[in-house]
């Protein structure tokens, strides 16, 4: 794991603390494969990564009736809908994407003959909007926008040679995540504390851009940084150019006096 501390000078910056954690997996797997988690100063999940769970079928192998009439009240989806999606694919048809725990359960107590599943990792914010510029995106296993862009510098930079850095490894009862991870000084309590100063300054007009930082005086850490507009980084794909500008990264021009 490693401790981080941000800077705002050029948009965001790290410095690399002096700790980090194995997990029982072997270092030799890569780190842009299954990326660590992030995490407020307080250990608040800011981004995790995730098992997500989809559901298909091969066409020519199953009972069309049984697996609609089987698996729609599981998707609470409409028979009808499930049947011409089924219908209209040759080959393999999507069934349900990113199922839960429950539904996964329920489809694999059926077994049933040409219904497989198909897992992968994917990347998920559970603050969604909150703090999102600063937190940025993953696309394609890599990251595109704000701490998760600069992640990709780290895992580039260190891979398996974070000892060869400098960093110390931690005990296993330290209390700390789990797995290779980053914390941030982001405070999710101020951050909520920006992110409603920044609405009311806009009055909530997306056309009207505002946006704050908060801090450290002595060290330049941040402790917040809130941008409204916001996105969800979830779907940022659905986000708009105007949405995804983190106006606190830009170039200003300052009027002459």
């Amino acid at each position: 794991a490693l401790l981080l501390g941000l800077q705002f000078f050029r948009g965001i910056d790290f410095e690399v603390g002096d700790e980090f954690r194995t997990s029982e997996e072997s270092l030799d797997d890569s780190l842009l494969d299954d990326r660590g988690a992030i995490y407020d100063r307080n250990y608040k999940e800011l981004a995790v990564t995730l098992d997500k769970v989809s559901v298909y079928a091969n066409v020519r192998e199953i009972e069309v009736t049984e697996v609609v009439s089987q698996l729609a009240p599981i998707f609470g989806t409409n028979e009808d809908a499930l049947r011409s999606q089924i219908k209209k694919e040759p080959f393999r048809a999507w069934l349900a994407k990113n199922i839960s725990q429950e539904e996964e359960e329920a489809v694999a107590e059926l077994d049933l003959d040409g219904v497989f599943f198909h897992k992968e990792r994917a990347r998920y914010y559970p603050q969604r909007h909150i703090a999102a510029h600063l937190v940025g995106h993953v696309g394609k296993s890599m990251g595109l926008a704000g701490v998760e862009f600069k992640y990709n510098s780290l895992l580039n930079r260190y891979g398996v040679s974070l000892k060869e850095a400098g960093a110390k490894e931690i005990s296993a009862e330290a209390s700390a995540p789990e797995g290779e991870y980053l914390v941030l000084t982001l405070d999710l309590k101020i951050q909520n504390i920006l992110e409603k100063l920044v609405r009311d300054i806009s009055d909530g007009k997306e056309q009207v851009k505002a946006a704050a930082v908060l801090m450290e005086s002595e060290s330049g850490k941040i402790i917040g940084s809130a941008h409204f507009p916001s996105y969800d980084p979830n779907t940022f794909e659905d986000a708009s150019i105007s949405e995804l500008q983190n106006i606190l990264a830009e170039p200003i021009a300052l009027p002459v006096t």
